[in-house]
Formats: structure tokens, sequence, C-alpha cells
């Protein structure tokens, strides 16, 4: 289709050579004479672009102008060059271009060029508006789809100043709205959370500085926020093309919750909520290696609720699962929090205690034992289970040993003590010296009343304080088959034996246990503390 031309002229001469010119390079020209007949048709729309004269009759150019809409049909004036003053108020209102009528009529070829660039320039206004439109309405749409996305977005521009954000991100950081606005910087924002205890109470400036610089330095970042309220947010952050950045927020809460409570379930017992054998496992080799470098005591006990599966058959595996969760329970609440418990299998649970010697362990063991004796466990139906344990112990006493050495000398001395009818069996090396090497069991009983045992050594004879100690084991040891003996029906000949001999070794001062080069006459008291209860 023709462009459509409007040329509004009173003079027919030049009107009629206006017409014939641009015609013959295809465009379609239709003439006005009078103003007020222009105005009419330049109104209807009916044309491309609108030639217009300044001096018509009844009505000036001017005054045409004013009543057109140029911006949706292009007007050219057309004038004398006599009458410069009013193709500038003309161009002021709104005209797209101008020509001045030479008198030698050469104005006639500047017409069509001009024409032509008055609608070429039209052209790229509209295609410019239109991709305006379509911009502004794709941003709409962009900016509907952020303020619906799960995370929050930000995009900061070189000096980390805020150019875009969703409503997202305002929601998960409590953000107040007269805050968050264009042209914010991020600087004013992490203050603002600082005060508003998003950030540790320690080291506050750095804390700012260093979530700063993780946007400023313009590289890629991953980040877990921990906000007051529990809610854990994933920042992610990244560099854009054109040097802005920009970042992305997830509340991760639930994720976090679901992963902690996997991991619970891969390290945990699901009955007692103790370490399971793979956890224990782990947190002890690592104790372990660690003691060992620094050359630090470790030992390792191993538990056994006695008579167990008779608890199971007699009161059913409902009442075994509150036998074994009170066992554990009592452990958390003896142990220390460096100390490693862990459910073995079954009814058999392992302790690691770290930076223990011996001599600890055993009083912990002890206190193990006292605990679990005084338990009642009660049922459903109201009725109450006492339970014992049977402890074996073990400590490490060659850089070389592992932690499977240690639990299977804990084990063996574990199965010791129930076949000996005892609540504790720890075995242990205690070294070599000039006096050989040594090696003690000590028993103890699972319901007798033993205290301790008392002895005292000359000052003189502190070369023979490792066979004074293992004096003091032995006769721990003693003590308790003598009063195991004792509350046997057919066991007081048994017991008075044992008594006995221990007395006559120690008036003596030989006792063949300790080896033939040591003797007891340094040693002014040996004293039993504890009673053993009437048959």
């Amino acid at each position: 289709m023709n462009t459509r031309i409007l040329y509004v002229e009173d003079d027919a001469f030049v009107a009629r050579m206006a017409k014939r010119r641009l015609e013959s390079d295809g465009f379609e020209v239709t003439v006005a004479d009078e103003g007020k007949i222009g105005l009419e048709l330049g109104k209807s729309g009916n044309f491309d672009i609108i030639l217009l004269d300044h001096m018509l009759p009844g009505m000036s150019g001017v005054e045409i102008l004013k009543q057109l809409s140029p911006e949706e049909t292009p007007v050219v004036m057309v004038s004398g060059s006599s009458e410069l003053s009013v193709v500038v108020e003309a161009m002021r209102m709104g005209a797209a271009d101008y020509v001045i009528k030479e008198t030698d009529g050469s104005y006639l070829d500047l017409l069509p060029r001009t024409v032509n660039r008055v609608l070429a320039h039209m052209r790229l206004v509209e295609a410019k508006r239109e991709a305006d439109e379509h911009i502004a309405k794709q941003a709409e749409i962009i900016q509907g789809v952020l303020d619906n996305m799960d995370p929050g977005i930000t995009l900061f521009d070189q000096d980390m100043n805020l150019v875009s954000y969703n409503e997202r991100f305002i929601e998960l950081f409590d953000l107040p709205q007269d805050l968050v606005v264009e042209g914010v910087g991020l600087m004013d924002m992490l203050r603002h959370m600082a005060e508003c205890g998003e950030f540790s109470a320690d080291n506050l400036e750095e804390q700012i500085a260093t979530r700063f610089e993780l946007f400023n330095a313009g590289e890629a970042f991953r980040m877990d926020h921990a906000r007051p309220n529990g809610v854990v947010i994933e920042i992610r952050g990244a560099p854009m093309p054109g040097g802005e950045f920009i970042a992305s927020y997830t509340d991760i809460t639930d994720r976090k919750m679901m992963e902690e409570e996997l991991r619970r379930l891969a390290t945990t017992d699901p009955l007692t909520g103790v370490n399971n054998r793979r956890r224990y496992t782990e947190i002890s080799e690592r104790e372990l290696t660690r003691c060992k470098r620094y050359q630090h005591p470790i030992c390792v006990l191993m538990l056994d609720a006695d008579h167990f599966k008779k608890v199971n058959d007699t009161y059913g595996h409902e009442a075994g699962d509150r036998v074994l969760r009170a066992l554990a329970n009592a452990c958390i609440d003896e142990l220390r929090d460096v100390d490693v418990l862990g459910r073995f299998g079954g009814e058999e649970f392992t302790v690691t205690l770290p930076e223990t010697p011996l001599e600890t362990a055993l009083e912990a063991a002890e206190r193990l034992r006292t605990r679990l004796a005084s338990t009642a466990v009660a049922l459903e139906d109201g009725q109450t289970i006492s339970f014992t344990v049977s402890i074996g112990a073990s400590c490490l006493s060659d850089p070389n040993e592992g932690l499977a050495d240690l639990l299977n000398r804990a084990d063996a001395a574990l199965y010791t003590a129930k076949e000996e009818g005892r609540i504790t069996d720890v075995e242990t090396q205690l070294g070599a010296d000039r006096f050989g090497a040594l090696r003690t069991n000590v028993l103890g009983q699972r319901t007798g009343s033993f205290h301790g045992t008392v002895f005292s050594l000359a000052p003189e004879d502190v070369a023979h304080a490792r066979q004074a100690l293992l004096l003091g084991e032995l006769v721990h040891a003693v003590a308790e088959l003598a009063a195991s003996a004792l509350r046997r029906r057919d066991g007081a000949d048994l017991g008075a034996r044992l008594l006995q001999q221990l007395g006559k070794d120690c008036k003596t001062g030989s006792c063949k246990m300790l080896g033939d080069d040591f003797h007891l006459d340094r040693v002014s008291e040996v004293r039993l503390v504890g009673a053993v209860p009437e048959r």
C-alpha cells in the first residue's frame, strides 16, 4: 500500500506541482485548499503524513497544528523563507520537520526525501515504542514470576546498590518495606540485619565486612544463614555478564531438619538413642588415634545386661526394651560428655573413656554398676524390674593396639566376669620393670557390699610401689572371692580358708602371687574395709 499524503495548500499551482512530484515517487497525494477542510481531513486518521502550509485562508497552519495529534500523524510544515519564526514555533508544537519554499521551486525535490526521512523516523519511534512496551510487559511478567518464586532474589550493581528484588526476599528476612528500595546499598541492609540480631554478637563489624566482601568479590559462592528464629536460609550468589551481582535466598529449614534426621537415623540406635555400632566405632577410632599421638591413656568398657533373655521371656520384649532404654539413660547420666557410648548389639553396650587411666575407668565402672543396680524399671501393669550388669574393661597398653584389640580384651574380661558370677572383670598389662612383667585380674562381686582396701608402705620402700598397687588389687580380689564363698551355704570353710591364707601371707611377709623377690615385711598395715552380708 502506497504512503498516503495530505497536502494542505491554498495555492493551486504550487499544490499541483508538489502533487505531481510526490506521485512520481509513488506517493498517494490528497490536496486540501482550505484550513478547515485540511483540519477535518487531518483528524480523519486516513493519512500517513501531513504537509501543512502556514498561510491559509480562514485558519493558519499553526492553528491547524494545535488541533491535530502530530504524535500520531506526523506533520511537516511548508513555509516561505520569511516565516522562519513560524516554523520554529511549529517545531516546538510537535511538527516532525519543515521545508522552506524556495522561489526557484527546488524545494519540490526536497519533499519526497523529507517525507521518507520523517516516515523512517516515525517507524523507528514506533518500533522503539513497541519495544519499550514489550520490555515493560516482559519486565512485569518477570517481576510477577520473581514475586511468586520460593527463593528470594536480589540484583546489585557494581557499586553494590540494589537494582531489583522480589517480595520473597523481604519476607525471608522480615525486612521493612521502606528499607528495601531500588538504590539502597548492601552495606545499609547488612547493618540493619546486624541490629536486628541476624549475626552473632561477637565481632559484628567483622561479620558485616565478610558478608559484604562475598558479594563485592564478584565470585560465585554458597553459604547457609541461620536466623535467630531458627529458619535456615541458603544464600547463593553469582556475577552477571554486565558486572551486576545476583543472589538467591532459599528457606532450607525443612531440608536441614530432614538431613539431621537422616544423619541421626544413620548414626544412632533407634531404640535407645545412643550411638550405633558404626558411629561408636568411628568416634572411638578417632579418639584412640589422638590418645596414641599424645601418649595419653584411654580405656574401653563393655557392659552386658545379666540374664536379659529371662527378662524378655518373663515380661515380654516391650519390658526388655524398657530395660535397655533405662540402661542407656543411666549411662548417659553417669558418663562425661567426652565419653563415647554405643550400643554394640542386643543387650551389649560399649563405652570409650578418652584421657582416662585404668584406676579412673574402674571408678567409672563402679559408678555405673551402682547406678544400674539401683535402677528400677516400671512396667505398664505396675510391676518393676531390677537388673544387674557385668562389665569388662581394658586399657591401652601398647601403641600398636587397635580398637578391636581393646574391645576383644574387654569382651573376654566381660565373659570371664559372667562365668565367675562377678560384675567387673578388668584385665590390664601393668608393664615391665626389674620385677618382671606383671598381670592381674580384678574381679568385683555382683551384689556384694565390699568397698575397698587400705594399705600403707614404708617410705623407704617407694621402689616397691608397683607391687604395692598390685597387692591392693590382690586384696580386693581375694576379699571378693571370700565374700562370695561365705554367701554360699556350702562355702563357709572355703571363705574362711581364703581369709586365713591372706592373713598368713601378710604375717609371713611373702606372697607367691606377687613374685618370689617381693616381701611384705615393709607393709605396716593391710586392712579390709567393708562387710560381708549375712547368709
